[in-house]
């Protein structure tokens, strides 16, 4: 059950994992040092976007903006021109989010 909650939910259950279980001191990472580790991995690997995108969805699960992200990276992470790149167009995407009327 922690591997499901973790995959649905990453930020939450993993972030402060060594802190908690180590006594480590925490290291201030954030989902953009997250990303941009992913990013890194994907263009060293040559790992495509939606093998690595799949797994991402929940990183910003109940955070504002974790709707695009997910809509963005399922609506992108497929197509042809997907690269590590998009990744990080999809965290942009959280912050240009459209005002409703």
């Amino acid at each position: 059950m922690i591997g499901r909650a973790a995959y649905h939910d990453p930020w939450t259950i993993l972030s402060g994992v060594d802190e908690r279980i180590f006594g480590a001191a925490p290291r201030g990472t954030t989902p953009r040092d997250v990303i941009a580790a992913m990013v890194e991995y994907t263009a060293r690997t040559g790992a495509p976007v939606k093998t690595v995108g799949r797994h991402m969805l929940g990183l910003f699960a109940g955070q504002p903006g974790a709707k695009i992200w997910r809509r963005y990276l399922a609506e992108h992470m497929h197509l042809a021109d997907a690269g590590p790149h998009t990744l990080f167009d999809a965290a942009d995407a959280m912050t240009r989010r459209p005002v409703l009327a």
